[in-house]
């Protein structure tokens, strides 16, 4: 049983590390490294040549090893993990015999050793299969381990690209089972990476971000990898034949890079599109995968319905205990996302916020409210009142929040989109409909149509509807804006409170002031602290969407403006967004 279990491993280490040298034929050195270390440890040299021999029937260590290829072809995206650390993967107990049969696989080993065999169970390890195509290159080659070597150039076939030498690479797409190892000179040759900084796919080129590693660059496949301090994160690109739809296809074909039960895949968006119109569908998903060593994962994945049939899939794998860096990763993936491209849809064929096409010709500032609970910053949930803007202009751009500073009608949604493209977007007015486009997520494209009103649409789930500019208007009142936040953790309690007022009259003038406190009560001290803000005083003007104030004195400020009931009689003021309310 013992001598079965252990043969079972060895097919199951010399397949990972023949299937690993297989996809990066440059790091062979360091798969080699890992296999002759299994096999002194559990004295597989010896084992094989004589007590196995007996225990097995012809031919059932091949059929061990072609199980073993079927498992990592099926999970491919999962063996690249493996192959990353492959000496702590064939160090696992379910994979490592002499964990805990050692001592006697050892006194097997030397009872063989004493009838006859010229090589002790302690010696190196010679390869069991003169065929084994991972061996016999490395002892042809003389291969040592070696360090990076970031000056090599960057050529096809085996030769040493200008990456590290890395963890393995390999497509995502399901390969026929093996029998035997492929040499390294039996591979397809890689195709050259693009210019530096970037990597092409078939059609797709992309663009690589910074610290990230190009491991292999095929026709129909690519692998990223950047080794961080907290973890491995691993980038997978490649072709994907498509049963069926983009909907039934993309889930499962994620499912199937990942061994265990099936995975619930919680987050999936449908409903993008690329620029050039493709479909597109992203999943977001994480726990604990089931991999050697695993600490918490998360995987993210685009799938795009490319033009030839097949479907392009991007995935990212993150496993790290650190959510600093798989936050950052992630926003590193999307971004790398954003730019990839179809090289046969031509740039000026793409949908461009900055240059909008269709009939727009509309210009207002259009709103929503809603509640919602949102995370208290100290402790527990707030139920808050959350303002959603539109703002139409004529040229057929659309932007998707209120542009401060009193800059509404007259904003530039370039200068505004730089950080966040989400906002930016164009709308087209047709047959009674209004027909969004907005940057969503991964630099895809979102639409979305609504019945159009100039009063009104509902767009996003949210009903918008238009707020009336204003001319030279005068109001009357004492308006104040409060920020207050209470929270419990743990022994303590915080509470923050701001206010700010500022009194209108009907000539023109304003006074503004305000002041914000603070307290903090614990089990080891306690305390307060506050400030009052300098009185302001000048003449205001309202105008369109803008409240100007003009401090004696001083320089002009602008703020941008929304009255709900834009008469004297206002009881609210909305002011770059803050509430204020009328002291009655």
């Amino acid at each position: 049983m013992l001598l079965a279990q252990t043969a079972k491993q060895a097919a199951y280490a010399e397949s990972l590390a023949g299937w690993c040298a297989q996809k990066n034929a440059k790091s062979s050195a360091i798969y080699v490294g890992a296999l002759q270390a299994w096999r002194q440890k559990n004295h597989w040299a010896a084992l094989a040549a004589g007590p196995v021999k007996t225990e097995l029937s012809p031919g059932e260590y091949d059929g061990l090893k072609t199980e073993a290829l079927n498992g990592f072809n099926a999970h491919g995206f999962r063996t690249v993990f493996l192959c990353a650390q492959i000496g702590k993967a064939l160090a696992q107990v379910e994979h490592d015999p002499s964990i805990a049969h050692g001592a006697e696989l050892a006194r097997i080993a030397s009872q063989y050793s004493g009838q006859g065999t010229t090589q002790t169970a302690d010696a190196p390890a010679a390869p069991v299969q003169a065929e084994d195509g991972l061996m016999a290159a490395a002892q042809s080659r003389r291969i040592r381990p070696q360090g990076p070597s970031p000056a090599a150039p960057a050529t096809a076939g085996t030769a040493p690209v200008t990456t590290p030498a890395a963890p393995p690479s390999q497509t995502t797409s399901q390969t026929a089972p093996q029998t035997a190892v492929q040499t390294p000179a039996q591979t397809a040759a890689p195709v050259a990476p693009a210019a530096q900084g970037s990597v092409n796919i078939g059609d797709v080129s992309m663009a690589v971000g910074p610290g990230w590693t190009v491991t292999k660059n095929t026709a129909d496949a690519a692998i990223l990898q950047k080794q961080v301090k907290e973890g491995v994160m691993l980038i997978s690109l490649g072709f994907q034949p498509m049963q069926g739809t983009l909907a039934q296809s993309f889930p499962d074909t994620v499912r199937r890079n990942f061994p265990g039960e099936r995975m619930e895949l919680k987050y999936i968006r449908d409903g993008l599109k690329t620029r050039g119109g493709l479909p597109v569908m992203t999943v977001r998903d994480g726990g604990r995968l089931n991999l050697p060593n695993c600490p918490r994962a998360r995987v993210r994945a685009v799938g795009i319905a490319a033009p030839d049939g097949r479907m392009f899939l991007a995935m990212l794998l993150m496993r790290s205990d650190w959510e600093s860096a798989m936050s950052k990763t992630d926003d590193e993936f999307e971004a790398m996302i954003a730019t990839l491209r179809f090289r046969s849809q031509p740039e000026s064929a793409l949908w461009d916020y900055r240059h909008p096409t269709g009939k727009g010709g509309q210009s207002g500032l259009y709103w929503s409210n809603s509640l919602q609970n949102m995370i208290n910053p100290l402790g527990g949930m707030d139920l808050k009142a959350i303002r959603h803007y539109i703002v139409l202009l004529p040229n057929g751009q659309a932007y998707n929040d209120l542009p401060k500073n009193g800059h509404v009608l007259d904003v530039n949604p370039e200068a505004g989109c730089e950080k966040r493209p989400t906002r930016c977007g164009t709308y087209s007015i047709e047959g009674g409909q209004i027909k969004f486009r907005w940057m969503g997520e991964y630099g895809m494209m979102e639409e979305n149509a609504a019945p159009w009103s100039p009063k009104g649409f509902k767009t996003k789930g949210e009903d918008y509807r238009l707020i009336t500019p204003v001319h030279n208007l005068r109001v009357s009142g004492r308006f104040t804006s409060t920020f207050a936040m209470v929270g419990n953790m743990v022994s303590q309690s915080t509470s923050v409170v701001s206010e700010t007022y500022i009194t209108l009259t009907a000539d023109g003038r304003y006074q503004k002031s305000g002041f914000s406190a603070a307290s903090f009560d614990n089990e080891n001290a306690a305390g307060t602290f506050g400030g009052r803000k300098g009185v302001q005083t000048g003449t205001y003007s309202m105008d369109n969407y803008t409240l100007t104030l003009n401090p004696a004195g001083g320089v002009p400020e602008l703020y941008s403006l929304v009255l709900e009931d834009p008469s004297p009689n206002a009881d609210a003021l909305f002011i770059d967004d803050s509430a204020f309310l009328k002291k009655k």
